[in-house]
């Protein structure tokens, strides 16, 4: 569009004077075929007239409105009008051009802030698909692996995450939104590359026990880790950013975990035939197997620590926030401590379920709720009912009595959550035989 906006100019400056020229020339060669062939001396005056004619015309005779157009004068009106489209269609060009290309700040601040929930999730399915591999029985003697597409489906484009937006250009290098770009961009393709290599790695029976111990550990630290990566890019695109990125993040996975058990059918899956095993070997004594049986490494707990590390202010660490405090333990170790009752308040639309599901002392107390959140208000439970309830509080009871405290450690509090979320998963992971 600039080229022929450029273009339209050079013909406007150009092309006029010389067409007006040839014009003359035009006339003037009609004026001296008129002398050739007049004899007579009272003809003069006319050929004098005509002479002039043949002179270069003027700007001012070339924009005046006369009685009627010659053929200058009206082409130098249509050329002006033709740079004056141009020049507006340049400019709704640009406009539009801007509009199609880059995205409103506004939605690439929604997409940061959704991360937590999405690279949540994303945890949950390694999770599901450790537990499930593991469970197959000694490692080297595998005669299962879990479906590629299971591990696939985690791989996150860069470009559904990061935007093209119009940025500060002013800003030094180090501090421009374009450096956190580049950057999140690269950390999205290596999280991709390495879904991808393990995907490779859990279909040969004859890898090494130890490379696929490493090829979990990177899938269990990175989604925590890119949720903070993100923080810095944030905090580039908006004056008015959250001070309190961690505690957000802290809210938004719990939100995730009570929204999804909030239905019924996820729920319910922790009923299955298979499910009682594994809530009783993972919940009991603060889920202390769940390194043991999925995070072999202690990715998670590396993730969550570097997490709640960049949250951590030292002068006012020990001040709570929105129901939560973070502290420091240890060098480069710190803990997050949410307050129950606070924390419920945090949680709008789920705010009765949550109160009511860290409230249950007794079986009494969950057959109540589930039947109010599970089950139609007016409608009594059968026996069956009332049997498989029983029978499923019995296996989840450790998990009711650690929300039942008044304070939750997040480190701790994450293990459960990712615990009863990986089992209602575990019925969606496919496995294959090897060949």
């Amino acid at each position: 569009m600039r080229r022929n906006l450029i273009c339209t100019l050079v013909l406007t400056l150009f092309a006029f004077p010389l067409y007006a020229q040839i014009d003359s020339l035009s006339n003037q060669q009609a004026s001296k075929r008129v002398v050739i062939v007049s004899l007579d001396p009272k003809s003069e005056g006319r050929l004098e007239s005509i002479d002039d004619s043949a002179k270069p015309y003027s700007l001012k005779e070339l924009i005046r409105f006369p009685k009627g157009f010659n053929s200058v004068n009206l082409g130098f009106w249509i050329a002006a009008m033709a740079l004056f489209v141009s020049i507006f269609t340049y400019i709704a060009q640009k406009k539009t051009e801007k509009h199609t290309t880059n995205a409103p700040i506004e939605v690439q601040l929604w997409k940061l802030r959704d991360l937590p929930r999405h690279f949540y999730r994303n945890l949950v399915c390694i999770c599901a698909i450790a537990l499930n591999y593991r469970a197959e029985g000694a490692e080297r003697k595998r005669k299962r692996y879990p479906s590629e597409s299971n591990l696939r489906k985690l791989q996150t484009l860069p470009d559904d995450i990061v935007l093209p937006i119009d940025v500060d250009k002013k800003k030094k290098p180090e501090d421009n939104a374009y450096k956190h770009m580049h950057e999140l961009r690269l950390l999205l393709r290596n999280y991709n590359i390495e879904v991808e290599v393990a995907s490779e790695h859990l279909t040969k029976k004859t890898i090494s026990d130890e490379s696929l111990k490493q090829d979990f550990d990177n899938l269990l630290f990175k989604p925590i880790h890119l949720i903070q990566s993100t923080f810095a890019f944030e905090k580039t695109l908006t004056k008015s950013a959250d001070k309190h990125l961690v505690i957000r993040t802290i809210y938004s996975v719990l939100n995730e975990h009570f929204k999804k058990l909030k239905i019924a059918t996820n729920f319910n899956l922790l009923s299955s035939s298979y499910s009682p095993d594994y809530l009783d070997a993972l919940l009991v004594d603060h889920c202390s197997l769940f390194n043991d049986r999925i995070d072999t490494k202690s990715g998670i707990d590396r993730s969550v620590d570097n997490l709640l590390g960049s949250g951590y202010d030292k002068v006012n660490g020990k001040e709570a926030y929105r129901g939560i405090t973070i502290i420091e333990k240890d060098e480069k170790k710190y803990e997050a401590t949410i307050s129950r009752t606070a924390a419920i308040k945090e949680f709008g639309s789920l705010n009765d379920f949550v109160e009511r599901i860290s409230c249950i002392k007794n079986y009494e107390a969950f057959a109540d709720f589930y039947k109010d959140f599970y089950l139609h208000k007016e409608k009594e439970m059968s026996q069956e009912q009332k049997d498989s309830a029983y029978d499923l509080y019995s296996h989840m009871k450790p998990y009711f009595d650690y929300l039942l405290e008044e304070t939750w450690d997040f480190h701790i509090l994450l293990k459960y959550i990712l615990t009863i979320d990986a089992i209602i998963e575990i019925d969606r992971i496919g496995m294959v035989n090897y060949a």
